[in-house]
C-alpha cells in the first residue's frame, strides 16, 4: 500500500512539473513574439521618420541635394558710400577735352545741357594695373544702367601710356565678364596729363578722383584720394546719392 501510495505521489509531482514547463514555455514565446513586433514596430516608425527627415518636397534627399546659393550682392570694393568734397575743383571745366583708344575726341561740352557726368580719373600705369582701378571701373560698367537711369555719362580717365589701356580695359571687363562683354562709356586718355594738371591731382602718378558735374557744367562733387591711398573713392553708392541730389 505504502508502495502504490508514493508511486501516485511521483506521478503526480511529474506530472505538475511538465504542465508548469509547457506554460513557461508558452509564455516566453508569447514574450518573445510582443517584443519582436514592438522592435519591428519601432524600426518601422523610424525607418518613416527617417524617410520624411531625408526627402525634401521635391522627394531628393537633403545629403544628395545640392543647395543653391544666393544671388550676391554686387562687390563695390573697399570704398566710401557716404562722402563730401575734399577738394576745389576749377571754375569750369567745358573745355576740357579727352581721345578715346581710337583717337576719337571725347569733349565735355558735348554734354552740358544734355547729361550730368561722372568723370573718374584712374591711378594710371606705375608699373602694374591698379587693382582698384580696375574694381572701381568694373563697378561702374556693372552699373552703368543706374547711372543712365539718373539721366548720367560716365568717363574713365586713363592717364599716361596709350599702350597700357587695352591691358586695363581687359582686365576691368575679365572682373565682370559674366555680367557684361563690353564697356558702355567711354574710357579715355590723359597722355599728356592735361586734365590731370588741370585738376591738379597728380601724385606718385594720379590720385584717383572723381568729379560729378551736373548739366550746366558745375562740379558737384570732387573728390580726390588722400596721398597713396588707393582706395580713397567713393563708391557707386556715393555716386548714385550724389547723383539723385543734383537731379532734385
Amino acid at each position: 500500500m505504502y508502495r502504490i501510495i508514493t508511486c501516485l505521489l511521483v506521478v503526480i509531482a511529474l506530472t505538475t512539473v511538465g504542465c508548469a514547463k509547457k506554460d513557461n514555455s508558452k509564455n516566453s514565446n508569447q514574450d518573445s513574439s510582443g517584443s519582436k513586433t514592438s522592435t519591428d514596430n519601432k524600426n518601422s516608425s523610424a525607418d518613416q521618420n527617417t524617410g520624411k527627415q531625408n526627402k525634401s518636397g521635391d522627394g531628393t534627399s537633403n545629403s544628395g541635394k545640392q543647395s543653391k546659393t544666393a544671388s550676391q550682392p554686387l562687390y563695390d570694393g573697399p570704398f566710401h558710400d557716404d562722402v563730401a568734397s575734399n577738394n576745389k575743383p576749377p571754375k569750369s571745366v567745358s573745355d576740357l577735352k579727352f581721345k578715346d583708344k581710337n583717337g576719337k575726341t571725347i569733349s565735355i561740352a558735348d554734354y552740358m545741357d544734355k547729361k550730368n557726368l561722372v568723370l573718374v580719373f584712374t591711378k594710371g600705369f606705375s608699373g602694374m594695373i591698379c587693382p582698384y582701378c580696375k574694381t572701381q571701373t568694373s563697378r561702374l560698367i556693372a552699373n552703368y544702367k543706374k547711372f543712365a537711369a539718373a539721366d548720367a555719362e560716365v568717363i574713365v580717365v586713363f592717364p599716361g601710356d596709350r599702350g597700357k589701356l587695352d591691358d586695363f580695359m581687359k582686365a576691368a571687363l575679365e572682373t565682370e565678364k559674366e555680367e557684361i562683354d563690353t564697356v558702355p562709356f567711354p574710357i579715355v586718355l590723359d597722355e599728356d596729363f592735361v586734365a590731370t594738371d588741370f585738376f591738379d591731382i597728380r601724385g606718385s602718378l594720379v590720385e584717383p578722383s572723381t568729379f560729378i558735374l551736373d548739366k550746366k557744367g558745375k562740379v558737384q562733387l570732387a573728390y580726390v584720394a588722400q596721398e597713396n591711398n588707393t582706395t580713397d573713392r567713393p563708391s557707386v553708392t556715393a555716386m548714385l546719392k550724389k547723383l539723385k541730389q543734383v537731379n532734385q
